[in-house]
């Protein structure tokens, strides 16, 4: 069992003015905030402290049961920070880590939160693609995110949700990644694990084609240049990408009720 006997694990330091009351109390969070990004089961919230602003993450809980797990496994604040850290030290971009505390009861999580120095102004990856912006903005943040994902990936972590909504990009193009709380480390990343998590990015552009084509081969050109693993790789990750989207819709058909299809029957 993950940290059975130590009730609360506290690093880093709180931005003044901000307290631990504070960061307990989600409604006062909600009170604070310039914005709130994100409420359920998360809040996500942008504070303005004497340091600069910043991002405040209070993990809650999809389903009860993950609550009675929280036992065997590290609070997703933690992870999120030590990921954090792993990735500065190898020259990816993420959100400085300012903050973590996570507090248990009897080895069961009750609170977990962390602090991050705030990308303001920022947007996502996914925004940036469908805005009007010029595209050599696109290309340089594309160029950035393969930048960023090949170093984590050499460094061996595993992000488990690689997705345009899941990066953040500045004013200048600079590409940040969030959503860390399920990634995991290895040793070293296969092809296959790198494809796998590769598989989520989607880089079309509505109604332009072959741009979204060149996004996709100058991504992968900078993704081998810069990792030193050399496959065909536009052809293996539309492979696994279809395999994936492949599965997607036979989960929207299993899912569909049966009564559905059976009505449609009677009526034609």
């Amino acid at each position: 069992m993950l940290c059975l006997f130590k009730s609360i694990t506290i690093a880093g330091k709180i931005p003044e003015p901000l307290s631990l009351e504070h960061l307990l109390d989600r409604d006062a969070l909600n009170e604070l905030a310039d914005e709130v990004y994100d409420t359920k089961p998360n809040l996500v919230a942008r504070l303005s402290t004497k340091h600069g602003p910043v991002v405040v993450k209070w993990f809650g809980w999809r389903h009860p049961i993950h609550y009675y797990l929280s036992i065997s496994f590290k609070s997703r604040a933690q992870t999120s920070w030590d990921i954090a850290h792993k990735l500065l030290s190898c020259g990816a971009r993420t959100p400085e880590p300012l903050f973590v505390y996570t507090k248990r009861r009897r080895g069961f999580i009750k609170e977990n939160i962390i602090i991050t120095r705030a990308i303001n102004p920022h947007q996502t990856v996914r925004r940036l693609l469908k805005t009007e912006v010029q595209k050599e903005i696109k290309v340089k943040a594309i160029s950035d995110l393969a930048l960023s994902i090949s170093r984590m990936h050499n460094a061996g972590i595993f992000h488990r949700d690689i997705t345009t909504g899941n990066f953040l990009v500045n004013e200048i193009g600079d590409v940040y990644i969030v959503d860390l709380n399920r990634a995991k480390c290895f040793k070293k990343l296969s092809v296959k694990q790198r494809l796998h998590d590769l598989k989520k990015l989607y880089f079309k552009q509505f109604g332009d084609l072959e741009f979204s084509q060149k996004l996709l081969h100058q991504f992968f050109d900078v993704y081998e240049r810069e990792s030193s693993v050399y496959c065909n790789w536009v052809q293996e990750y539309s492979s696994y990408r279809k395999k994936l989207l492949w599965r997607r819709r036979t989960k929207r058909y299993l899912r569909r009720p049966l009564g559905r299809k059976q009505t449609n029957s009677v009526g034609v």
